[in-house]
């Protein structure tokens, strides 16, 4: 019987242990999305930082290095 209830206590420590180890986690992520500014987590560039020609997030095709390009065959 002793047994069975030290394992039950066992369990409900975990429990306790557990929930307080999310409420942290939570409480870290909340603080980390309240420090942040609201554009930071989906930037990207539309434009070409070189030449201003619109890419659309992509690589510039005006100012990429030609030996670098790859050849789709």
């Amino acid at each position: 019987m002793f047994y069975v209830m030290s394992v039950y206590y066992i369990g409900v420590v975990l429990v306790y242990i557990e929930i307080g180890i999310a409420i942290l986690i939570a409480i870290f992520l909340f603080k980390k999305i309240l420090s942040s500014s609201p554009s930071s987590a989906i930037k990207f560039e539309i434009f070409c930082k070189k030449c201003g020609y619109r890419t659309g997030g992509l690589k510039c095709p005006r100012c990429e290095d030609p030996s670098k390009k790859q050849r789709w065959r």
